[in-house]
């Protein structure tokens, strides 16, 4: 969090992985006590086990967008380490938002299709998958390609981004000369 918004820069791969495994860890985390929260306001039925969970709600909301600026910047600076501009990510997160649209606008059309024919009629769940199947599985290969993206090594030269961050200058390590 050194580098919170800073999409200046390079990356290595071990500052991208650590930051992506803290914060899928505390997500994952947040994600699980607001669960139990929330189960514990359900069976309890209290008053103050309700404002609990509302107000774990809102925090793990907040842990979620507070990290997703950084998340792009060091996705930024990741890509910056391999020569490749920033911009990526631009068409990268536009497929995404493509993707989770056709998606969610199929089930939805297949919804209303299904509301309208007769109870014997009705549309089951595996005829929505066969529908929006081709489109989960393109979510799921640009998500893949993404994370390959991310595991290609330093450029190992300076690049318009900078120098590479593996480079170990003398002065950086006086004990060494």
């Amino acid at each position: 969090m050194r580098n919170y918004v800073n999409f200046r820069g390079r990356a290595r791969r071990r500052e991208f992985w650590w930051f992506m495994a803290v914060n899928t860890l505390l997500v994952i985390l947040s994600y699980g006590a607001t669960v139990g929260i929330g189960w514990m306001a359900f069976q309890s039925k209290s008053f103050g086990w309700a404002i609990v969970a509302i107000v774990w709600l809102f925090l793990s909301i907040g842990l979620i967008y507070g990290t997703l600026l950084p998340g792009l910047a060091v996705r930024a600076r990741r890509l910056h380490d391999i020569g490749w501009s920033s911009k990526w990510l631009i068409g990268y997160y536009a497929l995404h938002v493509l993707c989770m649209y056709a998606i969610f606008g199929n089930i939805i059309e297949l919804g209303a299709i299904s509301e309208e024919m007769s109870d014997s009629q009705g549309l089951s769940l595996a005829a929505m998958w066969v529908s929006t199947r081709p489109l989960a599985f393109a979510l799921v290969a640009l998500n893949l390609l993404g994370l390959l993206v991310m595991c290609i090594d330093s450029d190992p030269k300076e690049n318009r981004y900078g120098p590479n961050p593996k480079a170990v200058t003398s002065s950086e390590h006086p004990d060494d000369e």
